[in-house]
């Protein structure tokens, strides 16, 4: 103890000396000793820093703020903190003077905001021209609050928020000072902009110092727009890729709140398009022979070769779909069973053993698609004049392509049925021109499979849905109710709900047969079954056989059992959709192939007759009339990939869809300000560049965004209230004797002498019937001849005008069909449909 204090006391004795040698030779004070000892050159060597060792300058500032006198320490921080603002000063004016960080509407481009994203950037500009500025604000914001003192714990993700925060602070104090460093503001309009945010909300934002004006972020999505068309033009010209266009028509409608007879609510027609890219293989150089006019002439007219066996479903499709109806049980029982199955690492070897399973016939690959829109022309491509002008506009003016070199090749333009038969017409219309540009004859159409599906959904829905006059405890509209959802137009039911309704029936119908399978008393038994592989298999393979084949629903019909029977078809039909869905996100086209063709019939059955045709025409052509190379090329076309991920494949035309909502989105933010040309020059062509920006803006932030593969609310209660209703009702249980029976209301009551119609339709069987015992396949082809467009036009063919309605303008919800327009149309006895026969004249 003695020893401490002999030391301290020396050391006390030598600043004592120190102190009075310090004023012995001149100085006023150890202040004016030590600022003039720093301002020599003696001072260098104790400022300089060496790695490995304490900084001395900083154990100096540690020993001021820690034996300052309480008095004076409000006095040490300010002189801190003045010094502290002026090296901030000084970083800052080297940053607001920085190139990169200053950005024009005018000169800015679609890779400054897609390749190695923009806030990255300026995140890292800031990290090193603000080292000051940066570490002040991390350090404040990453500081322990109360609840970290109290839990010893540190808040999850702190140091990630704490970088967000810091970008956008820094931004707003770079931005007040220079209002010409701008280049966080620039992207943060874009994306308030494409977010569909109107002119107040961005205008409020730029005041806040977080975004540009609102003029400054439509100059910035016009300049945005001439780049992506200039980059589709560099594409089309220069890559050595095969390209194909997708298009289709886009509607906005303009309301008017003080109607007027100069100004009311009126409707805006367009038509928006986008280049896409073919995977990298697909080269002109290795597909030159694909793309040749002269070789797809040769096989003109071999459609007539194409015969009544081709369509008849074969024992290995029968097969293969039998094996496709396995996997997608196999699966909603592995998704949505309740309690064990539910666990994937309790049944991991079961997984494994469901995804060696899965059917593969021909996948096409899952390469990354490259994406070019195009602006929107003010053309309306429902008519066949209008799709002239869209098709020469589109090469000549926005492609910026010579006529003579159009013509030389084929080029692929996709669509919808409307798109495709209006090719077809034009092309018909224009054979006798003299040139080859205005013939046409270099166009080659493909019709795309998301209006496939949509077709599908409304051949569900027509046959499958019911009417409210119906008791069917296995209708769509008795499950509807239940569920308490919105009424469904049988007509046009939108997709996506009636898409929702019958994937959610179908998954508690599979359950309720899972339950009597195994003879368990309610689906909640369930929770403790734990199948062996062997056992997993046997369950599925008795639901197939017993519950979803077309021999299973027959026999319940024998029995007058036509619940039971409805049901089983409703399973059946569905679980054909999940396999073309399924096909569609695994690129599996061999598959989807195997939809097509039983699609063939049921389609008819169901009375889509127009995409019906459509599937016929797709197997004349693929069969017969196109080169080999041109199959593969086509088929190429349907699908496309925007992530380059595997089972993220769509249709073609759905991309360009969720293009055109993007649009309408941004469209609907302008107000009474929304006009055609907006469209055009500020959102149609650049909505890829904007659909990305969204997407990263949102992401760098920590905000989820999985692009329609979002985690959906939970639908068990959904499931446990449909299975809950289907034991009750014993749907699945043999029931002979068991009819649908007809509600009596006074407005539907039958005649006594009227016949009760057979309420359950088996649109497969049906639509056999139509093709092969009333020679409708013969009828098809005599009308398409030797390929032309003979189906849609000619004695007793369609007209060439197009009714276009919204999908609930029938308040009743009724399809009215004149059979005497279409003698190809066979009456179907759906209750849904009011049928027409009468002539016009009449």
């Amino acid at each position: 103890m003695s020893r401490r204090r002999t030391t301290r006391q020396s050391k006390e004795e030598k600043l004592t000396k120190s102190v009075a040698a310090i004023k012995k030779i001149g100085f006023r004070s150890i202040n004016d000793f030590v600022e003039s000892y720093y301002d020599s050159e003696h001072a260098v060597q104790s400022l300089r820093y060496q790695d490995g060792m304490a900084y001395g300058p900083a154990k100096l500032m540690d020993s001021w703020t820690q034996n300052v006198p309480p008095a004076s320490r409000k006095h040490l921080n300010l002189a801190i903190t003045r010094k502290s603002a002026e090296i901030m000063v000084q970083e800052s004016t080297k940053a607001y003077r920085d190139d990169s960080l200053r950005l024009s509407s005018s000169g800015i481009s679609i890779p400054y905001l897609t390749t190695n994203f923009g806030l990255s950037k300026i995140h890292q500009t800031y990290t090193q021209l603000l080292p000051c500025l940066t570490l002040l604000l991390t350090t404040l914001i990453t500081a322990p609050n109360d609840y970290e003192r109290f839990k010893h714990v540190e808040k999850e993700g702190k140091e990630q928020m704490a970088s967000k925060i810091v970008l956008v602070v820094i931004s707003m104090l770079l931005f007040g000072r220079n209002r010409a460093t701008n280049a966080f503001q620039l992207v943060i309009g874009v994306f308030l902009s494409s977010s569909g945010c109107g002119r107040r909300v961005i205008d409020t934002f730029n005041h806040m110092g977080l975004s540009v004006s609102y003029l400054s972020t439509q100059n910035t999505l016009k300049t945005l727009s001439e780049d992506a068309k200039l980059r589709a033009q560099k594409f089309v010209t220069n890559s050595g890729r095969l390209w194909g266009i997708v298009y289709d028509n886009i509607n906005f409608t303009l309301r008017t709140a003080s109607q007027r007879l100069d100004s009311g609510t009126r409707q805006l027609n367009a038509t928006t398009m986008a280049v896409f890219s073919l995977p990298a293989r697909f080269t002109r150089r290795t597909y030159a022979a694909a793309l040749s006019i002269f070789e797809r002439r040769k096989l003109e007219g071999s459609r007539r070769n194409l015969k009544l066996e081709d369509l008849k479903l074969t024992k290995e499709q029968q097969a293969h779909m039998t094996q496709a109806y396995k996997h997608a049980i196999r699966t909603i029982l592995l998704s949505h069973t309740p309690g064990h199955l539910r666990r994937r690492k309790k049944t991991k070897s079961l997984r494994k053993h469901v995804k060696a399973l899965k059917p593969v016939i021909r996948l096409i690959g899952h390469d990354k698609t490259e994406f070019f829109p195009l602006p929107a022309l003010n053309e309306e491509e429902a008519s066949v004049g209008g799709t002239i002008r869209v098709i020469q506009k589109m090469f000549t003016s926005l492609l910026g392509l010579a006529c003579e070199l159009v013509e030389i090749e084929l080029h692929l333009l996709v669509g919808d049925w409307l798109s495709i038969r209006n090719l077809r017409l034009m092309r018909e219309e224009r054979k006798d021109e003299f040139t080859g540009f205005l013939r046409f004859d270099w166009v080659q159409e493909a019709a795309m499979p998301f209006h496939f599906q949509l077709n599908a959904m409304y051949a569900l829905c027509r046959t499958h849905l019911g009417l409210a006059s119906h008791v069917n405890p296995s209708s769509l509209e008795h499950h509807r109710n239940l569920l308490r959802r919105a009424k469904l137009d049988t007509k046009k039911p939108e997709y996506n709900k009636a898409k929702e309704l019958v994937m959610h029936s179908l998954i508690a119908r599979i359950l309720d047969c899972t339950r009597i399978v195994l003879k368990l008393k309610s689906i909640d038994d369930l929770r403790t079954w734990k199948p062996t592989i062997t056992e997993f298999e046997v369950v599925v393979e008795d639901i197939v056989t017993k519950y979803t084949s077309t021999a299973a629903a027959h026999d319940a019909l024998e029995m007058d059992d036509e619940i039971m029977a409805h049901s089983i078809l409703f399973m059946r039909d569905a679980l054909m959709f999940w396999e073309f869905c399924d096909a569609v996100r695994d690129a599996d086209v061999g598959r989807m192939w195997m939809v097509y063709d039983f699609w063939i019939f049921m389609f008819r059955g169901a009375g889509c007759h127009n995409y019906g045709n459509e599937i016929l025409e797709m197997k004349a052509q693929f069969h017969y009339e196109f080169p080999p190379l041109l199959r593969e090329v086509v088929e190429r076309t349907w699908l496309v990939n925007r992530w380059g991920k595997k089972g993220r494949s769509i249709p073609t035309d759905l991309y360009l869809e969720h293009n055109n909502g993007f649009t309408k989105n941004m469209f609907a933010a302008l107000g009474s300000c929304a006009s055609i040309e907006h469209v055009q020059q500020k959102s149609s062509a650049c909505v890829e560049v904007l659909r990305t920006v969204c997407h990263e803006v949102a992401s760098w932030f920590g905000v989820a965004n999985y692009h329609r593969r979002r985690k959906e609310v939970s639908i068990d209660g959904d499931i446990a209230a449909l299975c809950l209703d289907l034991s009750i009702q014993e749907v699945h249980m043999s029931t002979p004797g068991r009819q649908i029976q007809l509600s009596s209301t006074p407005s539907q009551k039958k005649r006594k002498n009227e016949k009760r119609g057979l309420l359950v339709h088996d649109v497969l069987y049906n639509g056999i019937q139509m093709i092969t015992e009333k020679n409708m396949f013969e009828h098809w082809m005599k009308r398409t001849g030797s390929g032309d467009t003979g189906i849609y036009a000619g004695d007793g063919g369609i007209e060439g005008n197009i009714e276009v309605e919204g999908a609930f303008q029938d308040p009743n919800g009724q399809l009215d069909v004149d059979t005497a327009a279409d003698p190809e149309f066979i009456e179907c006895s759906f209750t849904s449909m009011d049928i027409s026969t009468e002539d016009g004249n009449n």
